[in-house]
């Protein structure tokens, strides 16, 4: 029991947005170009598309006399009609076809087949819509991949030169449409796209909205041209009213890498290029924060044994804090108590409530230890006003013995509320209140 608990509990951390709902979307944007990549691992000779609107192709070139779509179908729909088929032609393992339609129109499904038998799985919605990149020779977009932490998109870069073309890719913040979460890219990736080819980009990221679902997998995001590459924030930087900034006393937010309150709150929606660059240096600082406890011990939850999924977890946990406190809209220890409970429930079919004390003691002491350590990450970092640790509160003598009340700060908030026995974490020792 103890051991899936811990597996809930990792699913709560990092595999969803624990105030979120999540709404499916399949289809791509509606578009006149797109992308359709062959990562089938075998070459294709057959294309095949479900339109939401028919609409013929019109990027035709001639090849020695002879029309092809893209420069490679020569077998290819006239009229506009859906669904689609393209022969004729070989799009090899790795490379790509982009397929402009006379009409804006959707992609609902796609797939390649080989001498008429199907190779790798049908694809929902336009894997790759094509975009100009600004000040490059490649043409970009990207696609989500239903997570919040780790690898968060897909970027698709397409080189239609006959020269390589080598860029480095990040640091993003790439806004919200409105409707699903932004996120934060802090790290560059070299990328080098030879001629003619398509190279697609894992994007390991950050969610910057724990109130939001994430962009659903295959589901199209943000242009690209819409992203913000974030400047270092200056030593001596204060918000301003002027620049969306709005005054909100009470707020544990710091003033990255100072002591100083944040002492205000912003709309990242309306104001994602103010934000982008607070919020990147509060995520460097709390990975670095993060890197340099573990390095020297400072850092055990129940996920020790497996380090990756660890740090992972606890810094995108601190990275939302610090974000709702930067929006004003809050995550507290309720939130993710409520979230770890929902996850539990969820996952074995049954009523957290109706479990043994034993088997919800585990849960909500996993939960204050790994609290107070998104707590001790964030004031290390310089990002997040620390509060004080929280303790686990029992009705009984001995913790063992009594049923858990709820997470206090205090031995005499436990008190208040009936309680005789408190504890600081899963881990620490039982205290009897005299």
């Amino acid at each position: 029991m103890k051991n899936s608990i811990w597996h809930i509990l990792l699913y709560a951390l990092i595999i969803t947005a624990p105030l979120a709902n999540i709404a499916a979307q399949n289809e791509s944007k509606e578009k006149t170009v797109f992308t359709f990549p062959n990562n089938t691992g075998q070459d294709a000779n057959d294309l095949h598309i479900l339109l939401s609107e028919g609409t013929p192709p019109v990027n035709i070139e001639k090849v020695m006399g002879i029309e092809k779509v893209g420069g490679i179908f020569s077998d290819f729909p006239r009229e506009g009609k859906s669904p689609q088929d393209y022969a004729g032609g070989t799009v090899a393992n790795g490379s790509s076809i982009t397929i402009q339609f006379k009409e804006k129109t959707k992609v609902r499904s796609w797939y390649w087949t080989r001498d008429g038998k199907r190779i790798g799985e049908i694809q929902q919605g336009a894997l790759v819509s094509v975009p100009d990149l600004p000040e490059s020779a490649l043409v970009c977009s990207a696609t989500g991949t239903g997570r919040t932490t780790g690898h968060i998109a897909t970027l698709a870069l397409y080189n239609p030169t006959n020269q390589a073309v080598t860029t480095e890719v990040g640091p993003f913040f790439i806004p919200s449409d409105g409707q699903h979460q932004p996120y934060v890219v802090p790290n560059v990736t070299p990328v080098t796209v030879q001629p003619g080819s398509t190279v697609n980009v894992p994007l390991q990221g950050y969610c910057a909205d724990i109130h939001t679902p994430p962009v659903p997998a295959n589901g199209t995001m943000p242009p690209v041209k819409d992203w913000i590459s974030p400047g270092s924030l200056p030593a001596d930087w204060m918000p301003s009213n002027a620049n969306g900034w709005k005054p909100a006393a009470g707020s544990s937010a710091l003033n990255p890498g100072t002591s100083n309150p944040l002492g205000h709150t912003i709309d990242l929606v309306k104001h994602p290029k103010e934000a982008a660059p607070v919020l990147l240096e509060a995520l460097t600082r709390i990975t670095a924060a993060y890197d340099g406890m573990k390095s020297s011990g400072n850092i055990s939850t129940p996920f020790s044994g497996n380090p990756d999924k660890e740090r992972e977890s606890v810094i995108q946990q601190t990275f939302w804090i610090y974000a709702a406190e930067l929006t004003g809209t809050g995550y507290k220890i309720d939130d993710f108590s409520k979230n770890t409970v929902k996850q539990y429930e969820a996952a074995t079919g049954q009523n957290y409530q109706k479990q043994p004390a034993e088997t919800q003691n585990q849960v909500q002491g996993g939960v204050v230890d790994f609290w107070n350590t998104f707590q001790a990450v964030g004031n290390e970092a310089k990002v997040i006003k620390k509060e004080p640790d929280y303790l686990l509160c029992y009705d009984k003598k001995g913790c063992a013995a009594g049923s858990y009340l709820g997470s206090v700060k205090t031995e005499a908030d436990c008190k208040a509320v009936g309680g005789k026995s408190v504890r600081k974490g899963l881990f620490g020792d039982c205290k009897d209140l005299k």
